[in-house]
């Protein structure tokens, strides 16, 4: 079963996890100085004065504990490790490059985005964690603010494409794809990979165009399929192992048996005839840059 390969970025120092954030513990506190006024005092109490010192490093001690578990949101271990390379996405083969860890580390959750709370959101809380050492000015709002099905039209200089999200599925994707989009991340970017061989998409969203661009954060995967293969038409998250999703998507422009590793967040609704002249096109070696340019000029949310 083919499966999805790795794109690298250059050379950076090694990565112990999918992405940044160190584990964040809670503030320790010194016992206090309980200095008496007099000595005789200090004299006449020294139990007094080592009880109270006991119950300071006590409570300060459930003070650490309280905020440790907070992190953990609710039993939910927190990410961490140092940044992945930027999202990647589907090749010919399913080795990651990288080791995740999920034993620590605190998750971040953003600010901004577009719009205010909709109608029909999904009650969930969605973590976005900045990657070590990179720039992230854009970070989705931690509540999802579209719900149900959102229509999106991908303006390219091959002619339209439209997209459905599916904001119930897969609302923290969605809102981080509609963040963007809000931010014009995507505008006047080359989509930079097609595969012609064994799996059949078109990648899109780093606009670097090299493959390991990325938004500075990462976010959990969710809506995995169930199996194997990843139909015509379907609209996915490309990332750089679990839980490392970026920016980068796929596009599928014929059935693919690529393992069930990325997160499906919509589906092409039309245009799908673009996305086979690209991949027609072709690329070196069957998986590159495409031959037949496909460049997002605007994304407009209905």
């Amino acid at each position: 079963m083919a499966g999805v390969e790795q794109v690298t970025a250059p050379e950076q120092d090694p990565v112990d996890g999918p992405t940044s954030g160190a584990a964040t513990g809670g503030d320790s506190t010194d016992p206090p100085n309980y200095r008496p006024r007099h000595a005789r005092r200090r004299a006449r109490w020294p139990w007094f004065v080592a009880g109270l010192v006991v119950i300071a490093m006590a409570a300060g001690t459930t003070t650490v504990l309280t905020r440790r578990d907070a992190d953990h949101d609710g039993g939910r271990a927190t990410l961490g490790g140092q940044a992945p390379p930027a999202g990647v996405a589907p090749a010919l083969n399913n080795e990651p490059g990288f080791s995740t860890d999920t034993s620590g580390g605190a998750g971040s959750s953003g600010s901004g985005g577009s719009g205010g709370e909709a109608t029909g959101a999904p009650a969930v809380e969605c973590r976005y964690e900045r990657l070590s050492g990179e720039d992230a000015p854009i970070m989705p709002p931690a509540r999802p603010t579209r719900g149900g099905l959102v229509v999106v039209t991908m303006g390219t200089n091959r002619g339209p494409v439209t997209l459905e999200l599916d904001a119930a599925k897969a609302p923290c994707t969605v809102q981080s794809f509609l963040t963007l989009v809000g931010a014009d991340y995507f505008t006047d970017s080359a989509c930079h990979r097609v595969t012609t061989a064994l799996i059949f998409v078109v990648q899109c969203g780093d606009p670097t165009a090299t493959g390991s661009g990325g938004p500075g954060y990462r976010f959990d995967d969710e809506n995995l399929p169930a199996g194997a293969g990843y139909p015509r038409g379907t609209l996915a998250m490309a990332n750089a192992g679990p839980n490392s999703n970026g920016s980068q998507f796929f596009l599928v422009y014929r059935d693919s048996p690529i393992d069930p590793n990325y997160p499906v967040f919509g589906r092409v609704t039309g245009g799908l005839e673009v996305l086979d002249a690209v991949g027609a096109a072709g690329a070196p070696n069957n998986d590159g840059q495409p031959n037949l340019e496909l460049v997002i000029q605007s994304i407009q949310v209905s």
